[in-house]
């Protein structure tokens, strides 16, 4: 019982830890140029295969030829989250750095050829449905299943610490009452005591 309560706790400072990680590195990058940079590597792959692009500024918005680049279309939102979970697990400091920029460039490169597909796509009137939205949700599944698969013979503890708060999630939401190690009420009380052991030390 304390073994399991343990590790549920570590797994929660695990998941705060990220989740701070996280949004530093999102309001980080929000202060970059985030979108000219994605809007340029999207048009250098597209000139790369042929196809004629331009990337450009106007009133103050990036654009690839008719396609605005905001912010949400530069995956940064997602490669901040992975990172975040990466950078908090306890492993190999080198290990973590290598992952988390092989990573980042893996799924930046990704994202830019997921905008020139869009671009293609809606060139050959494509409904914005199918050549965005759709596109988006299949990129979102695909880097999602690609850091897991990697992350779980790379750096196994990442995988670990979510099957426990998902175990404990679920567990939770099964009990009806009664005593259970894993109830909302646990879970609650876990948080607690790890905020308050942070505001002493």
């Amino acid at each position: 019982m304390e073994l399991v309560s343990n590790k549920l706790r570590g797994s929660i400072t695990y998941m705060g830890k990220a989740f701070c990680i996280a949004l530093l590195i999102y309001s980080a990058a929000c202060l970059l140029p985030v979108e000219r940079v994605t809007s340029d590597c999207a048009t250098n792959l597209l000139n790369s295969f042929g196809v004629t692009a331009t990337s450009y500024e106007k009133q103050g918005r990036i654009l690839m030829e008719n396609i605005p680049i905001s912010i949400e279309c530069t995956a940064v939102k997602i490669i901040a989250v992975y990172v975040g979970l990466i950078l908090s697990v306890k492993s190999f400091n080198a290990r973590k750095l290598i992952f988390s920029i092989v990573y980042s460039f893996t799924v930046f490169l990704i994202n830019s050829a997921r905008i020139g597909i869009t671009y293609c796509l809606r060139r050959a009137d494509v409904s914005w449905v199918l050549a965005h939205d759709v596109l988006w949700v299949g990129f979102f599944i695909a880097i999602g299943a690609l850091f897991f698969m990697v992350s779980h013979y790379y750096l196994p503890r990442i995988n670990e610490n979510l099957y426990i708060i998902l175990k404990a999630s679920l567990n939770s939401l099964r009990t009806k009452g009664g005593k259970h190690p894993f109830t909302l009420q646990s879970i609650s009380a876990q948080v607690m005591t790890i905020l308050r052991d942070f505001e002493l030390s």
